[in-house]
């Protein structure tokens, strides 16, 4: 008889990029989903951040989406995920399609990779201009905040209300 052999086997985790521009920025929202993890804090040229989906939790208010605007660069966070956390992601983020974005370091301006982001083209966009669901907003804030001074400032500034202001020139109004 032979002798029996030992398969080695290899196994290779499929890798896949992935940008959070809302919740996801926040490392407690992230963490209901994913493991904690490094998030590296990156600019996407030729997107707006936009509060204009309708929000589940919250009557008569809104989310965040990104629109496309050639004329915006959004700051976001970037992280990895294998194929089972990609799933559960996918799971959270049901109502979105994905897109293929290049992304750049925020404090470099050095190009890194592509990437995935999320984005609803239809499911639950809002037409009556509703605000953005207070809760909602601090968890996006707080999660920008936790990146830096000048990380929320960005965010401020590219976040807009669905009447075309932004985050900051709304928060000043208050």
């Amino acid at each position: 008889m032979g002798k029996a052999r030992k398969k080695a086997m290899i196994v290779v985790a499929t890798i896949k990029w992935i940008v959070g521009h809302g919740s996801l920025m926040n490392i407690s929202s992230f963490k209901k989903t994913l493991s904690e993890r490094e998030l590296i804090p990156v600019t996407i040229p030729g997107f707006r951040r936009v509060f204009n989906i309708t929000s589940s939790h919250a009557q008569h208010r809104n989310i965040l989406n990104v629109t496309h605007d050639p004329d915006c660069v959004l700051n976001a966070v970037l992280f990895s995920v294998n194929e089972e956390e990609y799933l559960k992601l996918k799971k959270r983020e049901e109502r979105y399609e994905e897109e293929m974005v290049s992304v750049y370091c925020f404090k470099t301006g050095k190009e890194l990779d592509k990437a995935t982001i999320f984005i609803d083209y239809r499911t639950d966009i809002d037409h009556d201009q509703q605000l953005p669901d207070p809760h909602y907003l601090q968890v996006c804030r707080d999660g920008a905040r936790s990146f830096g001074a000048d990380f929320l400032k960005r965010f401020d500034e590219t976040t807009f209300l669905l009447s075309g202001i932004s985050l900051k020139e709304w928060r000043s109004q208050d």
